[in-house]
C-alpha cells in the first residue's frame, strides 16, 4: 500500500486556519473525486476519506484522508455519517479548487450537526493535494460575524461554492424558525472571518451556484421566517444583485427560478447553452428521484423528463459538458457505486431507452459514497470573459442593448446579438467586432430597429476565435410601460446609466456608509451615458438620480469594483 505523506504546517497569524500537505500525488485532471467515510459506527464523528478515481475506467488512482483530530495545530474537518447529503464537493469557477464543509470535531466524538457549540468548517483541496481549513464561529465563540455569532445554529452546513479559491459561497441549515440571522447563504473571502456577511435569508438551502454572473441557491422546504421572503418554500431561486454578492440582499432583489418536481432538491447544474437545466434530487418515488431535466421555453422553465435509478437513492452528482453544448456525461452517485449517463442538451422529449453504464463499485463493508465532482487543475483553466448583465430599455430609436465587459482578451473575436419571440429559438440580429481592449472596463451598444414582436427575447454571444462561446443572460422587452433610467451592472472606471427620455438634473453616487462621495449635472442626455469615477473602494454603492423637471429622485444600486 502508498504511503501518504503527511506534514503540517500551522500558518502564523491566523489560528483559524491551516495547511497540509496530504498526499505526494497530485490529482490528474479531469478524473472523478469522490468522499466516503465508514459508517461501522453511526453516532460519532467520522473521518473523510478522499478517492480519486479514472472516469473511463474506474480504477482507484489514490486515496487519502482528512485531518481527523486536533494534533500539531490543525483544525479536523470531520462528518456526521448519517446524513445523506453529507460532504458535497464543488470544483470553484475556475477549475483550481475543490471545496466541501464539514465540523470542527475529533473523530469519534459527538455527533457533529446537533450540538450548536461545535464550529463548521470550510474546507479546500488544489491540484497537489494541499489543504486549507477556514473555521467559522461556533454558538460559544467570541467570534462575531455580520448579523449572528453562529451562522448555522446547531445545523447542518451543507455545502460551499467558491469563485477563485478565495471567495465562497456557503448553503446550510438552521434549528431556528424564528430567526432570520442564522441559516441560508453567506460570504466570505481571504479566509477571513471578520468579513463574513449573511447575504440572503433561508434556513433551509442546500446549494448555492453562479451562472453568467447571477447568483442562485435552492434547497428543500425552505421556510418564510422574519425578515425573509414569504412564502420561500422548496425552489431553485436566483438574486438579481450583481455578483460578487457581498452584502445583505434585499427581499426584493430575488426571483423564483422553478419549483423541482420533488421536495428533497440537493443540487444543480447549468448546461453552456443557458437554456437548460439539470436538477439533483433525492426523491422517494421511482420518477421523482434522481436528475430532473429542464428547459426554458417562452421565459418559463419546462421540465422535460427525468434521469433516474428505481431501486436506489441517489447521493449527489456532477456533470461534464465536454467543452460541447451538445452532450453532457452526467455522473450520479450512490451510496456504493457512481453511474454514468450520456445525454443530448437540446432534446425536448425523453431519450429512449436511458440507459446508465455504471463507473464504480464500492466493495468494502459499511462504507458509504457521499460527495462527487472533478479533480481541480494545476493552473487556472481558461475561463469564459465575464459579460456584465446585459440590459435592455425600449426608446424611439428602437430596442437599445447595452453590456460591459472586463478583462477583454486578444481571444474574443465577436459579440452576436440574439433574437427571439418565444426565449427558446434565437435568431442572429447583428455583430459587433471585439475591441479588444485588455483589463480595461470595455461597453458595448447595439440597437434593433426590427420590432417584430409586442414581446421580444435578447441575449449576447460572445465568441472566441477558436469556436468557443459564452452566453449572456436573456432580457425581455414587453408593451408594458417600463422604467425610464437603466443602471448596467457591475461598474469599474465608469458607470453606465441609460436613459430612454430626455434627462436633466444631477447624479448622485452614494457609498456604502451613506454618504454623498460624487455628484455630477448633465442636460439634455439620451441615451446611454458614461460617468467617470475615481478609484473607489470595491463594493455596493447607489446611483441617485434627481430629475430637475419632474422633481423626481430614482436610486439604483450597483457594484464598483475597482
Amino acid at each position: 500500500m502508498k504511503k501518504i505523506l503527511i506534514a503540517i504546517v500551522v500558518l502564523v497569524g491566523t489560528s483559524s486556519a491551516f495547511a497540509q500537505v496530504l498526499s505526494s500525488t497530485p490529482f490528474t485532471s479531469g478524473n472523478l473525486l469522490v468522499t466516503k467515510f465508514d459508517l461501522t459506527t453511526t453516532t460519532t464523528a467520522q473521518k473523510i476519506n478522499f478517492v480519486e478515481i479514472n472516469k473511463s475506467t474506474g480504477a482507484v488512482v489514490q486515496n487519502f484522508n482528512l485531518p481527523s483530530t486536533n494534533t500539531g495545530g490543525a483544525i479536523p474537518l470531520t462528518t456526521v455519517g448519517t446524513t445523506s447529503t453529507d460532504c458535497q464537493l464543488t470544483l470553484s469557477e475556475n477549475g483550481q479548487y475543490v471545496t466541501f464543509v464539514g465540523y470542527n470535531q475529533n473523530e469519534g466524538g459527538t455527533t457533529s450537526n446537533t450540538t450548536a457549540s461545535i464550529a463548521k468548517v470550510v474546507g479546500r483541496l488544489s491540484s497537489n493535494t494541499y489543504y486549507k481549513a477556514y473555521e467559522l464561529p461556533d454558538s460559544s465563540s467570541t467570534q462575531v460575524l455580520t448579523g449572528s455569532s453562529d451562522p448555522y445554529n446547531g445545523a447542518n452546513i451543507r455545502s460551499a461554492y467558491s469563485l477563485d479559491g478565495t471567495q465562497f459561497y456557503l448553503a446550510g441549515g438552521s434549528t431556528s424558525s424564528s430567526t432570520a440571522t442564522q441559516g441560508g447563504i453567506w460570504y466570505f473571502t481571504d479566509w477571513n472571518q471578520n468579513n463574513a456577511v449573511q447575504i440572503h435569508k433561508t434556513p433551509n438551502s442546500r446549494a448555492v451556484r453562479a451562472k453568467n454572473n447571477v447568483l442562485y441557491f435552492g434547497g428543500q422546504n425552505i421556510a418564510a421566517v422574519a425578515g425573509s421572503d414569504p412564502g420561500l418554500l422548496v425552489g431553485l431561486y436566483k438574486l438579481n444583485t450583481a455578483m460578487p454578492v457581498v452584502a445583505t440582499v434585499p427581499n426584493n432583489d430575488t426571483v423564483k427560478v422553478l419549483t423541482p418536481r420533488s421536495t428533497n432538491f440537493i443540487s444543480f447544474f447549468f448546461a453552456p447553452d443557458g437554456n437548460t437545466l439539470y436538477i439533483f434530487n433525492q426523491g422517494t418515488g421511482a420518477t421523482t428521484k434522481g436528475v430532473e431535466k429542464w428547459q426554458l421555453v417562452s421565459g418559463t422553465w419546462t421540465w422535460r423528463y427525468s434521469l433516474f435509478s428505481a431501486t436506489a437513492s441517489p447521493r449527489s452528482f456532477v456533470i461534464d459538458f465536454n467543452n460541447n453544448p451538445s452532450n453532457a456525461d452526467i455522473y450520479v452517485l450512490f451510496a456504493t457505486s457512481i453511474e454514468k449517463w450520456t445525454d443530448v442538451i437540446a432534446n425536448t422529449t425523453n431519450p429512449s431507452p436511458v440507459t446508465a453504464t455504471p463507473i464504480y463499485t464500492e466493495t468494502t463493508a459499511n462504507t458509504a459514497l457521499r460527495g462527487i465532482t472533478f479533480t481541480p487543475t494545476s493552473s487556472a483553466i481558461t475561463m469564459p470573459i465575464k459579460l456584465g448583465n446585459l440590459n435592455a430599455m425600449k426608446t424611439t430609436a428602437g430596442i437599445v442593448l447595452g453590456w460591459n465587459v472586463t478583462d477583454e482578451s486578444n481571444e474574443v473575436n465577436q459579440y452576436e446579438i440574439q433574437k427571439s419571440t418565444d426565449g427558446t429559438q434565437f435568431q442572429s440580429a447583428g455583430i459587433i467586432k471585439a475591441k479588444h481592449n485588455g483589463t480595461s472596463l470595455t461597453q458595448y451598444n447595439y440597437t434593433d430597429n426590427s420590432l417584430s414582436s409586442s414581446k421580444l427575447y435578447y441575449r449576447v454571444v460572445l465568441q472566441y476565435a477558436d469556436g468557443r462561446k459564452t452566453y449572456s443572460n436573456v432580457v425581455t422587452i414587453t408593451s408594458k410601460k417600463e422604467d425610464n433610467i437603466t443602471v448596467i451592472n457591475p461598474a469599474k472606471d465608469f458607470i453606465t446609466i441609460g436613459f430612454k427620455e430626455n434627462f436633466s438634473g444631477s447624479i448622485d453616487v452614494i457609498s456604502p456608509s451613506g454618504n454623498k462621495i460624487l455628484s455630477t449635472q448633465i442636460k439634455q442626455q439620451f441615451g446611454w451615458y458614461n460617468m467617470p469615477l475615481p478609484v473607489l473602494p470595491t463594493g455596493m454603492y447607489v446611483v441617485r438620480l434627481n430629475d430637475n423637471a419632474n422633481q423626481t429622485s430614482t436610486t439604483k444600486q450597483i457594484y464598483i469594483a475597482q
